[in-house]
Protein backbone atom coordinates (compact mmCIF):
# COMPACT_ATOMS: atom_id res chain seq x y z
CA UNK A 1 0.00 0.00 0.00
CA UNK A 2 2.90 2.35 0.67
CA UNK A 3 4.22 1.81 -2.84
CA UNK A 4 0.81 2.36 -4.38
CA UNK A 5 0.42 5.58 -2.38
CA UNK A 6 3.77 6.83 -3.69
CA UNK A 7 3.05 5.71 -7.24
CA UNK A 8 -0.37 7.34 -7.48
CA UNK A 9 1.12 10.72 -6.66
CA UNK A 10 4.34 10.43 -8.69
CA UNK A 11 3.67 8.54 -11.93
CA UNK A 12 0.54 10.20 -13.37
CA UNK A 13 2.11 13.71 -13.33
CA UNK A 14 5.24 12.26 -14.98
CA UNK A 15 3.08 10.68 -17.67
CA UNK A 16 1.50 14.08 -18.35
CA UNK A 17 4.92 15.76 -18.51
CA UNK A 18 7.04 13.20 -20.36
CA UNK A 19 4.36 11.26 -22.21
CA UNK A 20 2.60 8.02 -21.51
CA UNK A 21 4.85 5.70 -23.48
CA UNK A 22 8.12 6.31 -21.55
CA UNK A 23 6.35 6.06 -18.18
CA UNK A 24 4.52 2.91 -19.28
CA UNK A 25 7.73 1.25 -20.49
CA UNK A 26 9.58 2.26 -17.31
CA UNK A 27 6.84 0.86 -15.05
CA UNK A 28 6.64 -2.38 -17.02
CA UNK A 29 10.41 -2.90 -16.79
CA UNK A 30 10.52 -2.06 -13.07
CA UNK A 31 7.48 -4.25 -12.42
CA UNK A 32 9.05 -7.22 -14.21
CA UNK A 33 12.33 -6.80 -12.34
CA UNK A 34 10.56 -6.46 -8.97
CA UNK A 35 8.41 -9.53 -9.61
CA UNK A 36 11.47 -11.53 -10.60
CA UNK A 37 13.27 -10.56 -7.40
CA UNK A 38 10.15 -11.34 -5.35
CA UNK A 39 10.02 -14.83 -6.78
CA UNK A 40 13.61 -15.64 -5.86
CA UNK A 41 14.24 -13.67 -2.67
CA UNK A 42 14.82 -15.53 0.57
CA UNK A 43 14.78 -12.55 2.92
CA UNK A 44 11.57 -11.00 4.23
CA UNK A 45 13.06 -7.48 4.24
CA UNK A 46 13.98 -7.72 0.56
CA UNK A 47 10.48 -9.00 -0.15
CA UNK A 48 8.97 -5.93 1.49
CA UNK A 49 11.32 -3.64 -0.43
CA UNK A 50 10.41 -5.19 -3.77
CA UNK A 51 6.72 -5.16 -2.83
CA UNK A 52 6.99 -1.39 -2.37
CA UNK A 53 8.64 -1.10 -5.80
CA UNK A 54 5.92 -3.31 -7.28
CA UNK A 55 3.23 -1.20 -5.62
CA UNK A 56 4.79 1.95 -7.03
CA UNK A 57 4.69 0.55 -10.54
CA UNK A 58 1.08 -0.58 -10.07
CA UNK A 59 -0.29 2.91 -10.68
CA UNK A 60 1.81 3.38 -13.80
CA UNK A 61 0.65 0.06 -15.12
CA UNK A 62 -3.01 0.61 -14.37
CA UNK A 63 -3.61 4.31 -14.87
CA UNK A 64 -1.18 5.04 -17.68
CA UNK A 65 -1.54 1.74 -19.53
CA UNK A 66 -5.31 1.71 -19.39
CA UNK A 67 -5.55 5.28 -20.69
CA UNK A 68 -3.01 4.44 -23.36
CA UNK A 69 -4.98 1.35 -24.39
CA UNK A 70 -8.28 3.23 -24.45
CA UNK A 71 -6.83 5.95 -26.67
CA UNK A 72 -5.52 3.37 -29.17
CA UNK A 73 -8.70 1.29 -29.27
CA UNK A 74 -11.56 1.89 -31.70
CA UNK A 75 -14.76 3.17 -30.11
CA UNK A 76 -16.68 -0.06 -30.64
CA UNK A 77 -14.13 -2.16 -28.70
CA UNK A 78 -13.41 0.13 -25.73
CA UNK A 79 -15.84 -1.54 -23.35
CA UNK A 80 -14.48 -4.99 -24.24
CA UNK A 81 -10.87 -3.89 -23.80
CA UNK A 82 -11.52 -2.33 -20.38
CA UNK A 83 -13.48 -5.39 -19.20
CA UNK A 84 -10.76 -7.75 -20.42
CA UNK A 85 -8.04 -5.64 -18.81
CA UNK A 86 -9.68 -5.61 -15.38
CA UNK A 87 -10.57 -9.32 -15.59
CA UNK A 88 -6.93 -10.21 -16.21
CA UNK A 89 -5.84 -7.81 -13.46
CA UNK A 90 -8.26 -9.41 -10.99
CA UNK A 91 -7.04 -12.91 -11.86
CA UNK A 92 -3.44 -11.73 -11.46
CA UNK A 93 -4.12 -10.26 -8.02
CA UNK A 94 -5.83 -13.46 -6.87
CA UNK A 95 -3.02 -15.69 -8.13
CA UNK A 96 -0.29 -13.50 -6.59
CA UNK A 97 -2.20 -13.55 -3.29
CA UNK A 98 -2.14 -17.35 -3.23
CA UNK A 99 1.55 -17.31 -4.05
CA UNK A 100 2.38 -14.88 -1.23
CA UNK A 101 0.26 -16.90 1.18
CA UNK A 102 2.38 -19.97 0.39
CA UNK A 103 5.61 -17.98 0.87
CA UNK A 104 4.36 -16.50 4.11
CA UNK A 105 3.86 -19.95 5.62
CA UNK A 106 7.49 -20.80 4.90
CA UNK A 107 8.83 -17.63 6.52
CA UNK A 108 6.59 -17.08 9.51
CA UNK A 109 4.88 -19.87 11.46
CA UNK A 110 1.77 -17.82 12.21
Amino acid sequence: MVGMFIGFFVLPPYSDTYGRRPVFILTMVLSTIAQGFILFTSDIHKLFLFMIVLGTTFSGKNIVALNYAIECTPESYKQFVVSLYWSVELASIILWSFYYQRLDKNWFPL
